[in-house]
């Protein structure tokens, strides 16, 4: 970016330094608008930039879609079952699931690796059945908070 702002100044400045007839007004207008071809250049650069990334992001989304499933069935067939609320092929993708259930955690303490410090301390919840949990983030204290919703 750095070189598209030199490359246009230089250019600007090797132009006016040329002429010996040229008014300060001139040499002034010049100058504002070798600064905003710059400014444009700049942007131009970060949007296709911005676009070559969304456009890999898209790649990588149809490439997980297309992954096959660990059951072997296919990604899409699970998608319109779930979507349909009766369809008879639903039940089948949720029969293992637990209808009932709780879980405890006491104390627990999570670490990248053997010989690391922890990166959880004395965490301690409770999970009832059909609940979900998720971590959301440090308390301002620096305990971590753990919230459950049904």
């Amino acid at each position: 970016m750095r070189l598209v702002d030199l490359v246009v100044n230089a250019t600007t400045l090797t132009l006016i330094l040329s002429r010996t007839d040229m008014s300060g007004a001139a040499a002034g207008f010049m100058l504002v608008f070798a600064g905003d071809i710059s400014v444009l250049l700049n942007l131009a650069v970060s949007q296709y930039g911005e676009f070559e990334r969304k456009g890999v992001a898209l790649e990588r989304t149809a490439e997980y879609r297309n992954l096959p499933r660990e059951d072997g069935r296919a990604a899409d067939s699970l998608a319109r079952a779930t979507d349909a609320s009766e369809d008879d092929d639903y039940s089948d993708y949720v029969e293992d699931w637990p209808t009932a259930g709780a879980i405890s955690v006491c104390d627990l303490r999570v670490r990248y690796a053997p010989g690391m410090p922890d990166i959880l301390h004395r965490v301690s919840f409770e999970v009832r059945g059909g609940q979900r949990i998720g971590i959301v983030g440090e308390c301002p204290d620096g305990s971590h908070l753990i919230q459950a919703t049904s």
